[in-house]
C-alpha cells in the first residue's frame, strides 16, 4: 500500500513538475515573444525615424538645388527678355530714325523748318543768332535765307545726325534746341518709360 502510494505520489510530483515546467516554458515563451515583439517593434521605429530624417534630409538638398536652378533659369530668363526688350526699341527708334532722315529730304522738313524760323525770328528780334545746323543740310540753309531777316551765321553741329537747328541767341544768353534728333531724344525717353514692356 505504501508502495502504491509512493508511486501515485511520485506520479503525481513529476505531473505537478511537468505541469509547472511547461507553465514557466509558456510564461517564458510568452515573455520572449513580447519581448521580441516589442523590439521588433522598436527597430521598426528607430529605422522608419532614420528613414524618414534621411528623406527630409534629402527633399531639403533637392529642394534648396532646386530653388537655385529655379533662380539661375528666372534670372538667366531675366536677361535675355531684357536684352530681347533693348532690341526691340533700338530696333523701334532705328526705324524712326531712318524714316526721320528721309523726312529731311522732303517739302514737308522744308515747310516746318521755316514756320520754327519764324517763330525764332519773332522771339529774337534785331538780337544776333548762331543757327547750328547738320553738315550738307541745304534745305534749312535755303529756309534761313529765305524766312530770317535779321543777323544770323550758320554753324555746323556734328552731333546733329537727322536734322534741325539749335539757335543761340549770343546778348540774351539763350539757347533754343529745335533738332529732330532731341524731339526723338524726347520721344525715347518718353517711350522706355511708358512703352510697358517690363521685365517681370
Amino acid at each position: 500500500m505504501d508502495y502504491y502510494s509512493s508511486e501515485q505520489l511520485y506520479k503525481y510530483f513529476e505531473s505537478e513538475i511537468k505541469k509547472n515546467a511547461t507553465k514557466q516554458m509558456d510564461d517564458l515563451k510568452k515573455e520572449i515573444a513580447d519581448l521580441k515583439k516589442t523590439e521588433i517593434i522598436k527597430v521598426q521605429s528607430e529605422l522608419q525615424d532614420s528613414i524618414d530624417t534621411a528623406l527630409k534630409l534629402e527633399m531639403k538638398e533637392l529642394d534648396t538645388d532646386h530653388s537655385f536652378e529655379i533662380n539661375r533659369i528666372t534670372q538667366e530668363s531675366s536677361r535675355k527678355l531684357m536684352k530681347r526688350r533693348q532690341e526691340l526699341l533700338e530696333n523701334v527708334f532705328s526705324v524712326a530714325e531712318k524714316k526721320l532722315i528721309k523726312f529731311t529730304s522732303s517739302k514737308k522738313y522744308e515747310t516746318l523748318m521755316k514756320q520754327k524760323i519764324k517763330a525764332i525770328s519773332d522771339r529774337f528780334s534785331g538780337c544776333g543768332i548762331v543757327f547750328r545746323i547738320k553738315t550738307g543740310d541745304t534745305i534749312l540753309i535755303e529756309a534761313l535765307k529765305d524766312s530770317y531777316k535779321h543777323k544770323y551765321t550758320i554753324e555746323t553741329d556734328t552731333e546733329i545726325i537727322i536734322g534741325g537747328f539749335n539757335a543761340y541767341c549770343d546778348k540774351l544768353s539763350i539757347e533754343v534746341d529745335e533738332t529732330i534728333d532731341n524731339r526723338l531724344k524726347d520721344q525715347k525717353e518718353w517711350f522706355y518709360a511708358n512703352s510697358h514692356l517690363f521685365v517681370k
